[in-house]
């Protein structure tokens, strides 16, 4: 029995080791390091977020077992359907489990190309340069499977920044960077002066922190929230209570900057007024400070606009709560962490509910109306594919 897991999560191990132990040859295949996507994010928390991020994301015996029995695959699964069949065809009078999933993957194979030349060095002198150098970087690839497990949970892509995670109006014509590629790209967004964060969840809270000390160094700078949530990081707070009191400390801190401004413009108001009308005139009246830091509750990200005589992107976020109330922000940089989605073209030649736009068809273990193919999405799934798995292939010992 021959198996394909993607995704090297805590899940996706967990079931790769249930299907290891009755003998089963087991591939799973990560896209970046090991680990899952919990990995990805390591890079960009502090020591002791990570290390409570670690503790309650990755089960590190599992990844250092998978290691160990070389199981572990690195290339990025795009897509995976059957070897003859496509969706709506069948077998006569047989299941469609017997044709094999064919599972096509990116990988880079430099590392082996290299490897392979130290080796045989005589024979990549007879090789063709052009040929060698065309086998280097990133290439498809595909290997044939008789059971597939998408364990890559909903990080698949990102979503948009409109309503319920789709586009907004324009939103192609802005550059924005979108979930983990908006923490990467943070170095560049600090380049810009204005900057606004779509969102309120961990991702967003990461970027907060990364952003700072940006924010400190020059008062003219702006950094805009703009989220759905009530109250703003309401979630974090549940789940990520270390990380929640770090944006909570930032938040207040400029807060209470803003209390201090306001206090000052008052005063400075005043002092203006109580001038004598001869130099009232010759001296500007004070301007009212804004925070630097905006945080817009209850609010979506509706449309996006560049204007031809100014430099910089027009964002529109309009209140959930009430209508027609609009509010228009002017920035250069814009980071969306509205959440994720699986990647819908991986399986879309295969029978998912999705595909077939079915709702609650299935329970929620895992299956899928089509045979062998599984979407695991918890750890507590594990017994239930393993089960429905048993239903095709016996075990080795027996």
């Amino acid at each position: 029995m021959k198996i394909c897991i993607i995704g090297s999560g805590r899940k996706g191990l967990a079931m790769a080791r249930t299907l290891f132990d009755l003998g089963a040859h087991v591939s799973v295949f990560h896209r970046n390091e090991a680990g899952g996507f919990a990995h990805d994010l390591i890079p960009h928390m502090s020591p002791e977020l990570a290390a409570e991020w670690t503790q309650k994301t990755i089960d590190q015996s599992l990844l250092n077992w998978a290691n160990e029995v070389g199981i572990l695959r690195q290339g990025e699964v795009v897509r995976v359907h059957k070897r003859i069949l496509n969706r709506e065809q069948d077998f006569k009078n047989k299941s469609r489990l017997h044709d094999l999933f064919r599972v096509v993957y990116k990988a880079d194979f430099s590392k082996d190309l290299h490897k392979q030349r130290e080796e045989n060095p005589e024979l990549f002198e007879k090789l063709d340069r052009e040929l060698v150098n065309s086998l280097q970087g990133t290439l498809e690839n595909f290997d044939d499977f008789d059971i597939v497990i998408n364990a890559s949970g909903t990080l698949g892509q990102p979503k948009h920044a409109g309503p319920a995670g789709e586009k907004s109006l324009n939103e192609d014509l802005s550059h924005n960077f979108y979930g983990l590629e908006a923490l990467q790209n943070i170095e560049q967004a600090k380049t810009h002066q204005k900057i606004v964060i779509v969102g309120s969840g961990m991702m967003a809270a990461l970027a907060m922190l990364k952003l700072e000390d940006w924010l400190s160094a020059d008062l003219n700078r702006e950094l805009h929230v703009i989220t759905t949530e009530v109250p703003p990081f309401a979630e974090l707070k549940k789940e990520w209570p270390l990380l929640y009191k770090k944006v909570e400390v930032m938040i207040d801190r400029y807060y209470h900057l803003w209390l201090e401004s306001t206090e000052k413009y008052r005063r400075d108001v005043h002092a203006w007024r109580e001038m004598e009308e001869h130099l009232r005139v010759k001296s500007a009246m004070p301007q009212e400070p804004q925070s630097q830091l905006m945080i817009r509750p209850e609010f979506q990200l509706m449309a996006f606009d560049l204007l031809s005589d100014r430099n910089g992107i027009f964002v529109t976020a309009e209140s959930i709560k009430e209508n027609d109330v609009l509010v228009t922000i002017a920035c250069d940089q814009v980071l969306v962490f509205t959440g994720h989605q699986q990647n819908i073209k991986l399986d879309q030649q295969l029978r998912t509910e999705r595909n077939l736009a079915l709702k609650g068809a299935t329970d929620k273990s895992g299956l899928q109306p089509e045979p062998g193919y599984y979407l695991l999405s918890e750890v507590d799934q594990v017994p239930s594919v393993q089960n429905n798995i048993l239903q095709f292939f016996s075990r080795v010992s027996e």
